[in-house]
C-alpha cells in the first residue's frame, strides 16, 4: 500500500521557496508518495514532457513511451523506489531509485528526477531528490551514482546542489556501460 502523506497551510502562493516550505511540511495541496500501477501513464507524459523541455530530438512520442514503458518496467521490484509528486491531485513530478542494499551492494542509482515543465523553478525537483536522497542514506547507502545527459544542465545542477561531483572514471561495468548510455552520458556521483 502506498504511503501518502499531505501537507496543509491556510495560506502559501507558488513562489520560489516552494521546495523549502514542503520540505517543512508547509505546502497546501502538495503530495509526496510512493507510485502505484494507476500512475503509469501520467509518469509517462510527466517523464515525456521534461525530456521534451531539454532535448527537441525527443520528438517521437510512441518511440518515448516504449522506452518509458521499458524503464517502468522493474516498476514493482522492491528494490526500486518510485515516488510521484501531486498538486492539487496532478502529477507534476517523479524521481526513482535502485538500491538492493547490504550486504550485496552499498551504493545506489538515482535512475531520475523528472518535473513538468509547467512547473519548474518551484523547487519539485529538489523537493524529490531531497526525499530519495533521505531515503537512501537511511538504509546505509554509501554512494549514489547517476548519469546525466550533457545537455540536461538543469539536472547537472540540481545534482551539484545536493554535493554530486563529476566522475570521469570509465564505467566499472558492462551494467553501468549501458546505464552511462554507452558513454554518451556524464557520470555523477554523491559519496555520504
Amino acid at each position: 500500500m502506498a504511503r501518502l502523506v499531505r501537507y496543509t497551510v491556510s495560506h502559501v502562493r507558488f513562489v520560489a521557496s516552494d521546495a523549502v516550505l514542503f520540505l517543512e511540511g508547509k505546502l497546501k495541496g502538495v503530495v509526496l508518495r510512493d507510485a502505484v500501477v494507476a500512475d503509469i501513464a501520467a509518469i509517462l507524459e510527466v517523464q515525456y514532457d521534461a525530456v521534451r523541455s531539454y532535448d527537441p530530438r525527443f520528438a517521437d512520442l510512441d518511440d518515448a513511451r516504449e522506452r518509458m514503458l521499458k524503464w517502468l518496467s522493474g516498476f514493482r521490484q522492491k528494490w526500486r523506489r518510485i515516488r510521484v509528486m501531486l498538486v492539487e491531485d496532478r502529477i507534476v513530478g517523479v524521481s526513482d531509485v535502485e538500491y538492493l542494499g547490504p550486504p550485496l551492494e552499498t551504493y545506489a542509482y538515482l535512475v531520475g528526477v523528472y518535473v513538468d515543465p509547467t512547473v519548474h523553478g518551484r523547487g519539485f525537483g529538489r523537493a524529490l531528490c531531497e526525499d530519495q536522497l533521505t531515503w537512501l542514506r537511511e538504509r546505509g547507502a554509501s554512494e549514489i551514482r547517476c548519469h546525466v545527459d550533457p545537455i540536461n544542465v538543469h539536472a547537472q545542477w540540481l545534482l551539484v546542489q545536493h554535493g554530486f561531483s563529476r566522475d570521469d572514471r570509465p564505467a566499472a561495468s558492462e551494467a553501468e556501460f549501458v546505464l552511462s548510455g554507452g558513454g554518451a552520458f556524464l557520470r555523477y556521483v554523491l559519496t555520504l
